[in-house]
């Protein structure tokens, strides 16, 4: 409809360990309900009303809460390509591995960027290849380092991209 073919969005997990697409680290702002994804079940989740029109208008709400698995195979089945940002927020790494068999099973290695700091990329389990995207900060002080690194990432993932914290690199 509006000729766009990649959604990016934020992974979080419910108390249950159920990733879901959740922009904001509270659901204050977006819902009509109060507090953090990890501290509901997704049934608790699922029960608020998630509406956001003094941002958006009402054409698009109310707008369901989707599990990754529901948001992966949607994009799937429009041929989207997808962006999973879970930079600076995987604090259990199974977590990380978890979402990872979850794009496999989907179908969905080719065509779904998981962004990760690099802290992250090097805990996590490398046997699935996947298409990562480094969350860093890049200058010209350390640009071949984070070039260096992304090679490295490359010999075992099926695509790298670098996501830059800043814009001052030459």
């Amino acid at each position: 409809e509006t000729g766009f073919n990649c959604i990016e969005t934020d992974i979080h997990w419910t108390k249950d360990n159920v990733p879901i697409l959740l922009h904001d680290e509270e659901i204050d702002r977006i819902s009509n309900g109060t507090g953090m994804p990890g501290d509901m079940t997704l049934a608790e989740m699922q029960s608020y009303s998630y509406h956001c029109p003094q941002q958006f208008g009402e054409k698009y709400f109310p707008t369901p809460l989707l599990t990754a698995e529901e948001y992966l195979l949607k994009c799937k089945e429009r041929n989207f390509l997808c962006e999973l940002d879970m930079a600076g927020r995987v604090q259990d790494i199974e977590k990380l591995n978890d979402v990872v068999r979850l794009v496999k099973k989907c179908g969905m290695l080719q065509t779904t960027m998981i962004k990760l700091i690099p802290e992250d990329i090097e805990k996590m389990d490398k046997s699935i290849p996947i298409f990562v995207g480094v969350s860093t900060a890049m200058t010209p002080r350390n640009k071949d380092q984070v070039i260096e690194k992304a090679a490295e990432y490359k010999k075992w993932a099926l695509k790298v991209a670098i996501s830059l914290k800043n814009d001052d690199v030459t």
